[in-house]
């Protein structure tokens, strides 16, 4: 038989570590899995577009072609996050065999002003053969400062190429804004001005107060002695 105390503790321990428990994760990429073709997605350079095939997973991917130059490349969504949480990006790349020397993820943390605060890399696609790869950055926090983060796939190549990619993720609290600052309500009391006192007319200045006089009484009168 279970014991009441016993039962009063185990829910005292479960509310403490909801309490405790971070944000819960959220996918923040929109369309990242390329289903809506290339909606909310941006590139540097280069073109992508949506394609039926290959495939990682639905209906549809993304390819993205460029011609080498810059030698840079790349496609990404900006996400709004918050300070000091935990978000992981990954998604899924096909590359050829040649023409792409690099192929690897980054999250750029941005700051309030939309100043560079940190990056933070995958490792590259390991020996590309055509079929897709998982890219992953693993877990990592957001730097206190972070109010914005670029998840971006980055290809660096010096020869026109194409890749694929598919099924792509960046999870982790969502941004929740302040609440907006609220008034202090009812009326508000204006001070109160005491008015000053009104100088006398010119030409009159007041004297000093005469000073009142005591009148004696008379007293009662003396009386006749025989």
């Amino acid at each position: 038989m279970i014991r009441p105390a016993v039962v009063v503790c185990a829910l005292l321990v479960a509310l403490v570590l909801n309490r405790q428990h971070p944000a819960a994760a959220s996918e923040l990429l929109a369309n990242g899995d390329f289903e809506e073709g290339t909606v909310g997605w941006t590139t540097n350079a280069g073109q992508l577009d949506a394609v039926n095939a290959p495939l990682h997973g639905g209906s549809q991917a993304g390819r993205f072609s460029g011609s080498g130059q810059p030698t840079i490349q790349f496609a990404y969504q900006l996400i709004d996050v918050r300070p000091a949480s935990n978000y992981e990006l990954s998604g899924w790349v096909a590359a050829p065999f040649s023409g792409v020397s690099r192929a690897f993820l980054r999250v750029s943390w941005f700051d309030a002003s939309g100043s560079l605060v940190l990056s933070a890399d995958s490792p590259w696609l390991a020996q590309p053969d055509g079929t897709f790869q998982l890219l992953a950055t693993g877990a990592m926090v957001s730097p206190v400062a972070a109010r914005q983060a670029r998840a971006s796939l980055l290809i660096q190549a010096d020869s026109p190429f194409t890749i694929h990619l598919d099924d792509f993720a960046f999870s982790g609290p969502s941004y929740v804004a302040p609440p907006p600052t609220t008034p202090p309500s009812g009326p508000t009391q204006p001070p109160q001005v005491t008015p000053a006192p009104t100088p006398p007319p010119p030409g009159k200045t007041p004297g000093p107060l005469p000073t009142p006089t005591r009148t004696p009484r008379p007293g009662p009168s003396p009386k006749a002695t025989a």
